[in-house]
């Protein structure tokens, strides 16, 4: 079911220099602007970044005319039901299909406040001065624990949904329990991706009579990952896979969260070079130094296309 109208979401044009503006302007593109080169894109940044602020004003003005108010970043829809309400009325962006069924928008920008997302991505950097000193297992299902409670963390604004720990049947009522699932909200590079949680703390490589090897638990962790890329592509599978997610995925990309950046950027090379060794280029090993990057990126994109 679309929450848009497809006509009315902004579209920006870049043309090459020596074609004429003026008359794309004339059709429906938000902002028409010449190609000088992605180097020189990002002086356009105010410009596409009011553009996406008054679509999503709009937004937000049609649902309050809806009846669907829109309050501290949250939307309440009992407005919506009032049965003393008996009109629709007509929007430009919002769906007559919306207007039918009226539904919670899941997008990042109408139900998260940038406040909650300091306040984790300062927690997270608590836990992570703290998981330098201590090897616990225990620090594993922390982390679990923090996901589960800002699952914004994981997401950001690329997902759309989350399963933790979902469990893949298998015979003898055992299952598999892979950490977490998430749906993007498109699929034009994959249908879901998995994430393996492991500790910060946790290293790539060990030397040995001067060479390098993976960890022993790096194999293990790749063995696991692997073992459920089998699952997920066994056929036999198909109807589980659907009972869980509603659909059965047929690109899935495979990540491992283990580590800290400077000890992945010291053995960039030998991680790659063995990474294609073992044809493991299906599986991507995210530090969480690059998971927390990712955070404070969509930070900055919250506040720069925050809606005042």
């Amino acid at each position: 079911m679309r929450n848009f109208n497809l006509y009315k979401i902004p579209v920006v044009l870049l043309l090459d220099e020596n074609e004429s503006k003026s008359f794309y302007q004339k059709h429906r593109y938000t902002t028409v602007l010449s190609d000088e080169g992605a180097e020189k894109l990002a002086l356009h940044t105010a410009e596409l970044a009011s553009s996406i602020r008054n679509w999503r004003r709009q937004v937000i003005d049609e649902l309050d005319n809806l009846g669907i108010e829109f309050n501290s970043g949250y939307i309440d829809y009992s407005l919506y039901f009032n049965t003393r309400r008996d009109t629709i009325l007509s929007t430009e962006i919002l769906s007559q299909n919306f207007q039918l069924f009226p539904r919670k928008l899941r997008y990042h920008w109408l139900g998260n406040n940038t406040r909650q997302i300091e306040r984790a991505i300062d927690k997270f950097i608590g836990m992570l001065n703290r998981s330098d000193y201590r090897k616990k297992k225990a620090e594993e299902l922390l982390y679990h624990r923090f996901f589960e409670d800002n699952p914004a963390f994981l997401e950001r604004d690329r997902y759309s949904r989350t399963w933790h720990e979902a469990k893949l049947k298998l015979e003898d009522r055992k299952h598999y329990d892979p950490d977490f699932m998430m749906k993007p909200n498109f699929n034009y590079q994959t249908d879901l991706s998995l994430v393996e949680v492991k500790l910060p703390n946790e290293g790539f490589v060990q030397i040995s009579n001067f060479h390098k090897t993976f960890l022993a638990k790096v194999f293990k962790h790749l063995s696991q990952v692997n073992d459920y890329k089998e699952y997920l592509e066994e056929s036999s599978n198909n109807p589980c896979i659907n009972s869980k997610f509603g659909f059965v995925p047929r690109k899935v990309d495979y990540n491992i969260l283990i580590g800290r950046q400077p000890d992945k950027d010291e053995n960039e090379h030998f991680i790659q070079k063995n990474i294609r060794k073992f044809n493991q280029h299906h599986i991507h090993l995210m530090t969480y130094d690059e998971l927390l990057e990712y955070q404070v990126k969509f930070l900055n994109r919250q506040n720069l296309l925050k809606v005042s």
